[in-house]
């Protein structure tokens, strides 16, 4: 059986309104909220074996650290 797994970006930043929305990073909070989701998804009988993710910084940072 095959399992579809969809994770949105963890909390980005706001702090630079001149950033585009592509190259917004993420906050402390969703720093500090990824790799906890990668924890969770680590207890799961399910590994991935395929990830596609957005080019979008944020996007990036999150897959990076919820698959660290």
């Amino acid at each position: 059986m095959k399992h579809l797994i969809i994770l949105r970006h963890a909390k980005s930043n706001w702090s630079d309104l001149s950033l585009s929305d592509h190259d917004r990073s993420l906050n402390q909070r969703g720093k500090n909220s990824a790799p906890i989701m990668g924890q969770r998804l680590s207890k799961k009988p399910i590994q991935p074996q395929l990830v596609l993710c957005s080019t979008a910084v944020r996007a990036k940072a999150t897959a990076k650290k919820v698959l660290d």
